[in-house]
């Protein structure tokens, strides 16, 4: 689905795009946890949402650690990137309770190939109670698009020693090439559907451009590749490439390179 806030701004979480061409010439691109924040919001418009809530689902539920200095610096980036498209202090704070999104209307649209909404569901979504969300009674979030689901299993694939859990990530996971200390994986169907040579090709490009050493850091080397319309409905070409040191507590480094058919 794609989201339209306040009958301007386009909110494509699949591509983690903000566009609103009234106030903003260019796409915005998300990060992964400002993209899930703002995902949580956009499904619980006009509803009060605990610190805890936030926390939960978009750190600790995907096994990171979590604070409240997180949030806040997330929630500030989050409201620069909104304010630029139009939709000034649509983030409230309520003091001592948590955050609100304050959306006058919050509408989803199907995207090219997706079945049509219904006029119910194309109906703005409708406020909630303003009680606070318990955990034992937080509704199930729609699934997590492809980059994010990805970005999120990168994350948590990456300090693995134990030799069971290494076997349970086989199962989701595939190893295309091995270079030295550098392992290579894809994780999804659509990155797994293209042929070895052009994924080697990738990586191999990847490692000359960055000047990535193989020789000296064990890591873990994931790609993924995705085809979509983005907000304009433009055919767009996203590639990521994310290097994780293996057994590390250090983050990945994303590689993202978009690009037009």
């Amino acid at each position: 689905m794609i989201y339209v806030i306040n009958e301007h701004l386009k909110y494509d979480p699949l591509s983690a795009t903000l566009y609103s061409p009234e106030h903003h010439s260019d796409t915005l691109i998300l990060t992964r946890v400002n993209n899930s924040i703002l995902l949580q919001f956009v499904n619980n418009n006009n509803q009060l949402l605990t610190r805890h809530h936030l926390l939960k689902e978009v750190w600790e539920n995907q096994g990171l650690d979590s604070s409240n200095n997180n949030l806040n610096n997330h929630i500030s980036i989050l409201r620069k990137s909104l304010a630029k498209c139009g939709c000034d202090d649509i983030i409230k704070t309520i003091p001592k309770k948590g955050l609100m999104f304050t959306a006058n209307s919050v509408t989803s649209l199907a995207r090219a190939g997706e079945t049509s909404p219904s006029q119910d569901e194309l109906t703005s979504i409708k406020p909630k109670s303003l009680a606070p969300l318990s955990p034992q009674n937080n509704p199930q979030p729609i699934p997590f698009f492809k980059i994010t689901a990805f970005l999120v299993l990168i994350l948590l694939i990456i300090g693995f020693p134990n030799f069971y859990e290494k076997m349970d990530l086989s199962s989701f996971r595939e190893e295309v090439l091995s270079v030295e200390q550098c392992r290579f994986y894809v994780t999804d169907n659509d990155t797994k559907s293209l042929s070895k040579e052009y994924i080697k090709t990738r990586i191999e490009d990847f490692l000359k451009m960055k000047k990535i050493s193989c020789h000296q850091l064990k890591s873990n080397v994931y790609f993924f590749y995705s085809e979509i319309k983005d907000a304009m409905g433009r055919d767009t070409i996203t590639q990521i490439i994310s290097y994780c040191p293996y057994n590390s507590s250090a983050q990945c480094i994303n590689y993202k390179e978009h690009s037009f058919k």
